[in-house]
């Protein structure tokens, strides 16, 4: 890529979770207890996984329907591409200046969601 990569700032975190991680039984009180941390409260309820309130939207669009597989594609390269680097800028090991501020609840765990960014969900 050709952008810029900034470290971040020495008097910041940034904290990465990718919504997956929520529904996942086995992260959900590592997820907890690291929001806990990371925006300093005492104590916090469970984290739970979204459920959607209702059943279907007004113009709402099924994206696993075959007329969106072009659509899908592009998204999944654009996951493809942003997991990727993310692991290989934001992440990698050897970006010492971002290390200390990356603040993840599992780093296997959100990793492995954003490997599934590469997937299209409707195959």
């Amino acid at each position: 890529h050709n952008m810029t990569i900034h470290p971040i700032s020495p008097q910041s975190s940034v904290l990465f979770l990718e919504l997956s991680q929520f529904q996942d039984p086995n992260q959900q009180e590592d997820i907890r207890k690291v929001l806990q941390d990371f925006i300093g409260v005492e104590d916090m309820p469970p984290a739970e996984p979204y459920v959607r309130p209702y059943e279907n939207a007004p113009g709402e669009i099924n994206i696993c329907d075959d007329e969106y597989r072009a659509i899908r594609e592009i998204l999944v390269g654009h996951g493809t591409r942003a997991a990727r680097w993310i692991q290989d800028y934001l992440l990698a090991e050897e970006n010492s200046s971002n290390r200390d501020r990356v603040v993840l609840s599992s780093r296997e765990g959100f990793v492995a969601a954003i490997q599934k960014w590469s997937t299209d969900p409707c195959v």
